[in-house]
């Protein structure tokens, strides 16, 4: 077993996507909120002595709703 410490730090930006929808009743105006977030994690493994001890990650991600 060995034990693990996470750290990371992120910058996210929200907005909302605006899309016109056709309805029954007429003409609808939809908006979704839409996220992009970019950061580093950290990954620091305490008990273990060999190569990979400490893991540094970029990501990237896009979220909707």
């Amino acid at each position: 077993d060995y034990d693990a410490v996470q750290s990371g730090i992120s910058v996210s930006y929200a907005m909302p996507f605006r899309r016109g929808f056709e309805g029954t009743s007429g003409p609808l105006k939809l908006a979704y909120p839409i996220r992009f977030s970019a950061g580093v994690q950290d990954m620091d493994f305490v008990n273990f002595n060999g190569p990979g001890q400490q893991q540094v990650r970029p990501y990237f991600e896009i979220s909707i709703f």
